[in-house]
Formats: C-alpha cells, sequence, structure tokens
C-alpha cells in the first residue's frame, strides 16, 4: 500500500480555537457563578494563569512511521527523535486523530493532528492508517 508515512505536524487554528473557546466557557462560568467577590477573583486569577502558561512539555512536531518496518519515530520540540515501541490507545474523530505512543523511556505520549495541521491528502494517508487498528510496532516484539 504506502510504506513511509512522513507528516510535519504544524500548529492547528482549530486546536486554538477550541482551547480558547473552553477558557470562555471556564470564565464566563466562574462570572456568572454564585460566588463572593474574593473566591471569584480568586478563581479568575487562577484560571487566567492556566491560560497564559500552559505549555505542552513534549510537543510532536514531526512523525515518521514506516508501515512496512512497522516502527515509528517522532521528533519532538526538544529536537530529540525518540523511538517509539507500540501505540498504546487510537482515537478517531471528525476532524481529529488523536493517538497515544509509548516511547523508549517508557513515558506515554499524546499526538493530535487536526486537519488544518498537515496537509488533506497526509491527513487521510494517517486515517486510513490508524484505522488499520492498534498496531504492535517491531521493537516492542524484539524487545520480549
Amino acid at each position: 500500500m504506502f510504506s513511509l508515512l512522513d507528516l510535519a505536524i504544524k500548529p492547528s487554528r482549530h486546536f486554538r480555537w477550541f482551547h480558547q473557546g473552553c477558557l470562555c466557557v471556564a470564565f464566563f462560568a466562574l462570572v456568572y457563578s454564585n460566588l463572593s467577590l474574593v473566591w471569584l477573583l480568586l478563581s479568575v486569577g487562577v484560571v487566567v494563569c492556566l491560560a497564559l502558561t500552559y505549555s505542552d512539555p513534549l510537543v510532536v512536531i514531526r512523525l515518521v512511521w514506516d508501515l512496512d518496518r512497522r516502527s515509528m519515530k517522532i521528533l519532538c520540540s526538544n529536537m530529540e527523535w525518540v523511538l517509539v515501541n507500540e501505540i498504546v490507545s487510537i482515537h478517531l474523530l471528525p476532524g481529529l486523530c488523536a493517538f497515544k505512543v509509548k516511547i523508549e523511556s517508557g513515558k506515554t505520549v499524546s499526538i493530535s493532528v487536526f486537519p488544518d495541521s498537515v496537509s488533506q491528502s497526509e491527513y487521510r494517508r494517517l486515517k486510513i492508517a490508524l484505522q488499520l487498528g492498534k498496531m504492535e510496532l517491531a521493537s516492542t516484539a524484539t524487545r520480549n
């Protein structure tokens, strides 16, 4: 079928608008709640601080998945290539491909790909590859 899936994942406008919308809903929920003025100001301050300081330490900016060899590696925001041991979970939603992978160090990394993060053909190829199922990568089989 297709052997190499090489995705350069760009920042998504859809995610940014979704994140901003969630913050607005939280802000208005606090404003229209029946909290005293002190608790209201404290809660709004916490929401604003969380919005300003939110950062994901391991943001995946590139994904290379060789389907024939059953191997995957990701390039994180710290500019290190990391080998993936297995795909833990896959969630395919309209307008979002989200999956979790377990990397060499044993940590689990979440990867979310929105349609505007990659080209349309790359997004379609990723969805098809993920629909093939939860594939255990070859590195896990050789280590056991």
